[in-house]
């Protein structure tokens, strides 16, 4: 089982294969993730969803569960919801923001990657390796 997707409101889930690590992730975005704001609701409406798909109770799902962590990026203050992606036309504007200012601001993310895994977290480590490859590399010649 790699991926779900459903009409429940938690409607998109993905283990971690090939791993079999115990894991399985949630994602929810959206207005309908605008409507739920606290991270206990979070949880609450992904076990709900979660006992719905595999059609068990949800105190089966709370006995099961061994930790949970909730990120809710619309209520980050930092990304506000904030998703990213490239324009038509626009390949440019990645590459402008990709280039450090004065060689002292360095800029990094997935929205700044460039390859196959765009919009992943893949992406947002691979961007920011690279961003510090270019510091350090900086730093050395200096």
């Amino acid at each position: 089982l790699g991926f779900l997707f459903s009409d429940a409101s938690v409607p998109t889930w993905w283990t971690q294969l090939p791993a079999k690590t115990p894991l399985l992730t949630g994602w929810l975005a959206g207005p309908r993730a605008e409507t739920l704001s606290g991270n206990a609701s979070l949880l609450d409406q992904a076990l709900h969803s979660l006992a719905y798909l595999f059609n068990v109770s949800y105190s089966y799902l709370q006995e099961q569960l061994g930790a949970s962590q909730v990120v809710n990026w619309a209520a980050n203050p930092f990304s506000r919801g904030a998703y990213t992606y490239v324009a038509v036309n626009d390949s440019s504007a990645r590459q402008q923001l990709g280039e450090p200012l004065q060689n002292t601001l360095f800029f990094a993310g997935e929205a700044l990657y460039n390859g196959p895994a765009i919009g992943t977290v893949e992406a947002a480590l691979v961007s920011g390796t690279n961003a510090a490859k270019i510091l350090l590399e900086d730093a050395q010649t200096e």
